[in-house]
Formats: structure tokens, C-alpha cells, sequence
């Protein structure tokens, strides 16, 4: 009972982190796009920016790579709140057959 106890309290959490990471991904994919649409306009060569360079020119943009980093640290947190309800699940799984278990002696 401890652990659905718990894992009720934890939902909230669990939903909190998994908006706040589809939220840091939304932002990383506006800040390429704003971005993207930045460096093509600063280019003043008669050449257009192929997706590959583009893709490098991104990749080395400092509010991109901030953006990104942003988005790990969501990730991270969310999968430690998933981890953790699934550690939960399981310890309520075995301590329920445990009971079930000593009550059958």
C-alpha cells in the first residue's frame, strides 16, 4: 500500500517532468528554426547553404547547444521520475506476493 501511496504522489511529478521536456524540445526546435533562418540571411555568398552545412552551422551555435543541453537536463529528470514509479510498481508487485505468500502457510 506504501508504494501506490507513493506512486500517486509521484504521478504528478512524472506528468510535471514529462511536459517540461516536450516543452525544452519544442524550444530547441524553435531556436533552430529562428536560428537556421538567422544564418541565412546573414549569408551574403552567392552559393545557397546546403542542409548538411546548415546542420554543422547549428550544431556549433552556442543558443542552440544551450537549448540542447536544456533538453538533456528535462530528459534526465523525467527518466529518473519514470525510474523511480517503476521501481515503485515492482517493490508493490513483490511485496504483494510476499503477502499473499505468507498468509497461504
Amino acid at each position: 500500500a506504501a508504494s501506490l501511496e507513493a506512486q500517486i504522489q509521484l504521478a504528478s511529478e512524472v506528468a510535471d517532468s514529462e511536459f517540461d521536456a516536450r516543452e525544452a524540445k519544442n524550444h530547441l526546435e524553435n531556436i533552430s528554426g529562428e536560428r537556421a533562418i538567422e544564418i541565412r540571411a546573414e549569408d551574403k555568398s552567392d552559393k545557397k547553404i546546403t542542409d548538411a552545412a546548415m546542420v554543422s552551422l547549428l550544431a556549433k551555435d552556442s543558443k542552440v547547444r544551450e537549448a540542447k543541453k536544456e533538453l538533456a537536463d528535462k530528459e534526465k529528470i523525467s527518466k529518473k521520475f519514470a525510474l523511480i514509479n517503476n521501481t515503485l510498481s515492482n517493490a508493490h508487485i513483490f511485496f504483494r506476493g510476499l503477502d499473499k505468500a505468507f498468509k497461504g502457510l
